[in-house]
């Protein structure tokens, strides 16, 4: 017994280390990954919307939706269209250097306190473009609303 006990030690292991090799050195694991395209129609409706945009790279949603992230005038972008190419929306990325002036005048003239830290525009098809602007008062991160016009609202 002492002996079958000594072995069955000696042998785990050996065994649990081949395990943990096949399982995490698979061969499939190494390999590039998928680059992802989206339908000709969803194609066909990002090049009329972002006509001088080339690079963007695809993700498809779990609702069957697509998003691409691209780079437009210097900004981070990404938009988002259905299966059948109809916009959806688009979000853009602003940092607290190149916010548009009349946001962050209306928004230090209301809270002349806070920092700004970042602000995403969004454009939908169903509201006016707003913007989320996240700042930072005395240690408190908040989002104000602002519109086009720079009217800012909590």
């Amino acid at each position: 017994m002492i002996l079958l006990a000594i072995s069955l030690i000696a042998v785990l292991p050996g065994i649990s280390q081949t395990r943990y090799h096949k399982r995490y050195h698979h061969p499939l694991a190494t390999k590039a990954p998928v680059i992802v395209m989206p339908p000709a129609a969803v194609q066909t409706a990002f090049t009329q919307h972002f006509a001088d945009v080339t690079g963007e790279k695809w993700n498809k949603m779990a609702s069957g939706g697509w998003i691409a992230a691209f780079m437009q005038d210097s900004l981070k972008m990404n938009t988002q269209f259905d299966s059948s190419g109809n916009w959806i929306a688009t979000h853009t990325l602003y940092t607290a250097d190149n916010i548009p002036t009349n946001i962050a005048g209306d928004i230090k003239v209301k809270y002349p306190n806070v920092a700004i830290l970042d602000a995403i525009r969004v454009e939908r098809n169903d509201v006016a473009a707003y913007y989320m602007v996240d700042v930072n008062d005395q240690g408190t991160t908040m989002s104000l609303l602002a519109n086009d016009q720079g009217i800012v609202t909590e």
